[in-house]
């Protein structure tokens, strides 16, 4: 027994000296880091604004430990990049003698503040992370393109004001135009708004794009989603609120504007007496999680326009007058249950127990597409509740409209279809592996049926389209914002 007992004490001895030696720090110049990731690349920050966090991890592959002697960041404290070392952070940007067991590893997360640069335009930064292990020093790069940025935070202009494309503009909170003030927007200008944050207008807006420098109005998210695509965020719906457009005698002009990423576009809201003016060419409204274009009571004019992609509608127009050619309006919308069509129109408004009328003088729809992912693309909703004859006038030419034939002298030369006579249409109608097959592009295929049947006299009025091609360059236009390139 006594023997037993002597055979048991050596070995646990034994084994617990080679466990000790096998935990013992390799020393070998050949036994490395490994990462995963080469370099770490930061997407377009606004100066001055702290970056959202990214992180890689280190392994050590090696059946022993390693002592890393030190990480620290070549650009040392005057780095515009900070560490953050399994939770330990350093004011100068080094740490020492960090261990890594046998076949483990540990979390490296970085972040960075560009400074305001004297230049405008944006400043490409890089540092890299060093490790010194064994003899040995690795690296991991860092890069980054920094851009100086205008910040407006409840802003309110008192006054006619004209903004220019020198700066971005980042909003937080609300932009407000005052009662009778214009903001006019020249061409290249960008508004970035924050999460939830909205433009005001109680005056004018107008917004002087070009078909090379358009305005752009989108979330202040440009990173990457950490997703197997790397889907950008300003693909996504509800980044920020909304324009409103709400003086009832606001006139308002939008051309070649890009407007993506919010819970609602653009929001024109007129009174029962008032009509406000909108204009809007050769724009794209994109990817909102409630309407695209909603007006109530307005005088709209829309032409060579993309609205696609809305989690209720693209288009819902409430009385008023409008005018809406050469337009695609697509609604493929991905993020939720869509269960109206891509466009709407009424004459009325209900809320709570009230019932508002708002007259349909006019609502002519030409050489247009309505599209979509649902049986039915479009919904006719006349009042029938107040049993007073209320105007409510519709006229659709040469357009192309995905459900159910429509029986009317309001509806002429109209290409009536359906999932199976329809299935290619546009080119790109998914943002799913947007990696491999790119992200949604509604331009025309060659055999769409949209293809040849505008009509001429109205391309006329509008002889480009969206981007700039030659409407009649094959002889006859096609119906939508987009000629067959």
């Amino acid at each position: 027994m006594r023997n037993i007992r002597r055979f048991f004490f050596v070995f646990l001895t034994a084994t617990m000296l080679w466990g000790c030696l096998e935990e013992n720090y390799t020393t070998d110049p050949n036994h490395q880091l490994s990462f995963s990731t080469e370099e770490l690349t930061f997407d377009t920050l606004f100066n001055t604004i702290a970056s959202r966090t990214q992180s890689f991890l280190v392994y050590n592959k090696n059946k022993k430990a390693i002592k890393i002697n030190a990480i620290r960041l070549a650009s040392g404290a005057q780095s515009y990049f900070r560490l953050n070392v399994n939770g330990v952070i350093d004011s100068e940007n080094i740490l020492n003698d960090i261990d890594i067991a046998a076949k483990d590893s540990m979390f490296i997360f970085v972040e960075l503040t560009i400074a305001e640069q004297a230049d405008d335009k944006p400043v490409f930064v890089k540092d890299a992370i060093l490790f010194e292990t064994n003899g040995n020093t690795q690296q991991v790069n860092l890069t980054a393109y920094g851009q100086n940025v205008t910040i407006f935070d409840n802003k309110i202009f008192n006054s006619d004001t004209t903004l220019d494309a020198t700066r971005p503009f980042l909003i937080y909170n609300n932009l407000y135009v005052n009662d009778g003030c214009t903001l006019t927007l020249k061409q290249g200008v960008r508004l970035h708004l924050h999460n939830n944050a909205n433009i005001v207008v109680n005056g004018n807006l107008i917004a002087e794009g070009t078909l090379e420098e358009p305005i752009k109005i989108q979330g202040d998210r440009l990173d990457k989603m950490n997703d197997v695509d790397n889907t950008p965020y300003s693909y996504l719906p509800g980044q920020w609120g909304a324009i409103y457009l709400q003086s009832p005698n606001g006139q308002h002009s939008l051309k070649n504007v890009d407007i993506t990423g919010g819970t609602n576009g653009i929001l024109l809201i007129g009174s029962t007496t008032q009509m406000p003016t909108l204009t809007v060419e050769n724009s794209y409204i994109h990817t909102m999680t409630n309407y695209g274009i909603c007006t109530l009571n307005g005088n709209t004019n829309i032409a060579n326009t993309e609205i696609s992609n809305c989690g209720i509608s693209c288009l819902n127009i409430v009385g008023g007058e409008n005018k809406i050619t050469h337009c695609t309006i697509a609604d493929y919308y991905e993020w939720d249950i869509r269960e109206t069509p891509a466009v709407k129109i009424s004459n009325y408004l209900i809320d709570g127990n009230w019932l508002y009328i708002y007259e349909l003088q006019s609502a002519v729809f030409q050489n247009t597409i309505l599209f979509g992912n649902r049986t039915e693309e479009l919904a006719l909703d006349k009042d029938t509740i107040s049993q007073k004859n209320n105007a409510y006038n519709i006229y659709f030419s040469e357009c192309l409209i995905k459900g159910s034939k429509i029986n009317s002298t309001q509806f002429n030369n109209i290409i009536w279809a359906s999932a199976a006579n329809n299935a290619e249409l546009f080119k790109n109608t998914s943002i799913k592996e947007v990696g491999q097959t790119g992200y949604y592009d509604f331009s025309i295929l060659s055999n769409a049926s949209a293809r040849n049947k505008a009509n001429a006299a109205v391309s006329a009025l509008y002889p480009t389209d969206r981007k700039g091609a030659n409407r009649f360059a094959d002889g006859n236009p096609d119906i939508g914002a987009y000629e067959y390139q």
